[in-house]
């Protein structure tokens, strides 16, 4: 049965209350509508929300990971560690540096970047290590952290879908020396589009700034201020047009405001899933570990593969939609090589893993409804091979 697109349940929807219109009013009507003070104080808010040295709002969670690239001197010639299992923004932030992104796989339970398999990947040519904490949930940062110092490489964490995590006791974005989250619109705190770059070193949020705004020299917001006699700002290297504005820092800084009580629901939906497929054969759910707490971002299961595309189909019959993240990247045409081809857990994966709708405004009735439909389809499907066995 076809259902109206304002009938189906998407994957994912972005929350909005009248603090983010509230918000964006405020910054209509103060008249700067570029980076400047609310942006700022989004920065400052999240700074203190995570336990970060020093926050950049910018663009997108990709822009903050080619930040972080080059504030870690990685270019041309150098290599970079990232998981297969990831979104091709991961990747492609490597390659606007110059450098090789090279694929290392995922553990089979939680998914989360191989601490063997990345140290097998190491070579004269490693500068970094990008790790993702996949879903929301975070990887093993001490191990990571210590193969890193091991070897003389950075880690950077991909915490695109991890804003709110926890891990051992703290919240993403204060272990490392870099951490890039994504505050796209159906991002755990949305923007709309955007992205905030944490960093440990305070000293290096000149340079920061500079590479976000052209390579020159001041901001905008800080030289609109100054008098003539005042020395100009000027261009110091080549930069990019990274600084998010002050309208979508208006609703970041909302949603960021709201992020526990909005992650509280997601760990809810979760839940429910958890406990209504925990036992049924032909699922498998990725497993959680005793120091860490996923921000829930999606929930992702394991399917057979012979089943997914079935499932898919069966669940869009009833409205419900349904997301793959993600078909491993060294299986995409750009990235597929020789050398990229040993991950068989993350290609594994890659055909098994099936999303399902994961936002706050989701009602728990309907995360219930859900659970009926998938329930029904693995009980239709025993029926059906147990008729095909006794025919």
């Amino acid at each position: 049965m076809a259902h109206d697109i304002d009938e189906r349940i998407p994957v994912y929807r972005p929350s909005a209350t009248d603090l983010e219109r509230q918000y964006v009013a405020e910054t209509l009507d103060s008249g700067w509508w570029g980076y400047g003070p609310r942006a700022r104080q989004l920065e400052e808010h999240v700074r203190d929300q995570v336990g970060a040295g020093e926050v950049l709002a910018c663009t997108s969670g990709t822009a903050a990971l080619h930040l972080a690239l080059l504030l870690a001197d990685v270019g041309p010639g150098d290599e970079v560690i990232v998981p297969a299992l990831t979104w091709i923004s991961t990747a492609l932030a490597v390659v606007y540096t110059g450098a090789r992104p090279v694929f290392a796989d995922v553990e089979e339970e939680s998914l989360g970047l191989d601490l063997d398999s990345v140290r097998a990947a190491v070579t004269p040519r490693t500068r970094a290590v990008i790790q993702v904490h996949y879903t929301g949930l975070p990887g093993r940062i001490d191990e990571m952290q210590a193969l890193a110092r091991e070897k003389g490489l950075v880690l950077i964490e991909d915490a695109a879908h991890a804003f709110g995590a926890e891990y051992r006791g703290r919240r993403i974005g204060g272990h490392s020396d870099f951490v890039c989250f994504s505050m796209n619109a159906v991002k755990n705190a949305a923007a709309g589009e955007g992205g905030l770059l944490a960093f440990r070193d305070r000293s290096l949020r000149p340079r920061a700034e500079r590479l976000s705004w052209l390579g020159v020299s001041k901001q905008t917001f800080d030289i609109s201020g100054e008098g003539v006699a005042r020395r100009p700002a000027v261009a110091m290297e080549v930069g990019f047009k990274y600084r998010m504005s002050d309208i979508n820092a208006a609703v970041g800084l909302a949603q960021a405001e709201r992020l526990d009580a909005a992650n509280a629901k997601r760990r809810a939906i979760c839940r429910i899933y958890a406990d209504a497929f925990r036992n049924i054969a032909g699922i498998r759910l990725i497993s959680d570990r005793p120091e860490a707490v996923s921000s829930c971002h999606m929930f992702a299961m394991r399917v057979p593969a012979a089943q997914r595309d079935a499932l898919r189909a069966w669940l869009g019959e009833q409205g419900i939609e349904s997301s793959i993240q993600y078909p491993p990247l060294n299986d995409e045409p750009m990235f597929r090589s020789p050398d990229n081809a040993a991950t068989p857990r993350a290609r594994q994966a890659g055909r098994e893993l099936l999303s399902l709708p994961v936002f706050p405004d989701l009602p728990l009735e309907k995360a219930l409804m859900i659970c009926g439909a998938v329930t029904s389809f693995f009980a239709f499907e025993a029926v059906a091979t147990e008729e095909r066995v006794t025919a």
